[in-house]
C-alpha cells in the first residue's frame, strides 16, 4: 500500500515540475505579488497522506499529515503558475478529497476526486 502511494507521489512531483516549467503568455493579468495558500479537505473518514504544491517552478512536499484537512502556510509570491496535488488511499468508494488554491484570500481553483484511491490535482494560472 505504501509503495503505491509513494509511486503516485513521485509521479505527481515529476508531472508538476514538468507542467510548471511550461511557458505562457500572461500579458494583461496578475502583475505584482499575491498571497497564495493551498488547502485540502477530505470527506468523513478520509485522512490526507501527502501533498505536493508548486508555486512557479518551486515544488514543496508534505507527508505525515494525520487529518482530514490541511493548509499550507500563506506564501507571498509573484509566480503565476500554481499547482497542488493531494493523496489518500484505502478509503471507501464514496470517499472524496478536494484540493483548493486561494489567491489573495479568494478561492480560485478547486478539484475533487471520489473513490478508493484518491488523488486531487488543481492548477491555476493568472
Amino acid at each position: 500500500m505504501k509503495s503505491n502511494v509513494l509511486s503516485i507521489f513521485v509521479s505527481a512531483v515529476i508531472f508538476m515540475v514538468l507542467f510548471s516549467s511550461c511557458k505562457r503568455d500572461n500579458a494583461g493579468g496578475g502583475s505584482g505579488t499575491h498571497k497564495i495558500q493551498f488547502k485540502g479537505r477530505g470527506s468523513a473518514g478520509v485522512v490526507i497522506q501527502a501533498v505536493v504544491y508548486t508555486v512557479g517552478t518551486n515544488p514543496s512536499s508534505v507527508t505525515g499529515i494525520s487529518g482530514a484537512t490541511w493548509s499550507s502556510p500563506v506564501i507571498t509570491s509573484s509566480a503565476k503558475d500554481l499547482t497542488v496535488v493531494l493523496f489518500r488511499s484505502g478509503a471507501t468508494a464514496g470517499s472524496a478529497l478536494t484540493a483548493e488554491i486561494y489567491v489573495d484570500g479568494v478561492l480560485k481553483k478547486e478539484a475533487t476526486s471520489v473513490g478508493t484511491v484518491l488523488s486531487s490535482l488543481a492548477n491555476y494560472s493568472f
